[in-house]
């Protein structure tokens, strides 16, 4: 497969409805690290690959205080949980757990849209 090292647009659910999409962003895998956002937010992360499981922790800190993230008003910064299976080289297909709201599974989709220059 190819690497995960490019953007991607990503597309995911909310705290009203985790399994459809109601929330839309870009994320970029680099060496490791995750970097991302919509409307509301920025990501940071890291991530890890193994097989085809694409996992790792991210701080989602909220930006636009008008905004509510996908989990919810749970203040301006959330520690995420990303699991995702790498479904081809376009598609790696998941769910997102907040520590700060660990019962609440909300799907995402990311579709690879550029490699890196």
């Amino acid at each position: 497969m190819k690497s995960l090292e490019a953007l991607w647009t990503a597309h995911f659910g909310n705290y009203e409805n985790p399994d459809h999409w109601a929330n839309s962003g870009v994320v970029i895998f680099e060496s490791g690290r995750l970097f991302g956002g919509d409307s509301y937010a920025y990501y940071l992360g890291t991530f890890n690959v193994k097989d085809d499981a694409v996992t790792g922790p991210l701080a989602v800190t909220v930006f636009d205080p008008k905004g509510i993230t996908a989990f919810g008003d749970l203040g301006s910064q959330i520690n995420v949980q990303l699991r995702g299976k790498r479904i081809n080289d376009d598609l790696i297909s998941g769910e997102m757990t907040a520590h700060e709201q660990p019962g609440l599974k909300i799907h995402f989709e990311l579709r690879r849209q550029a490699d890196l220059p």
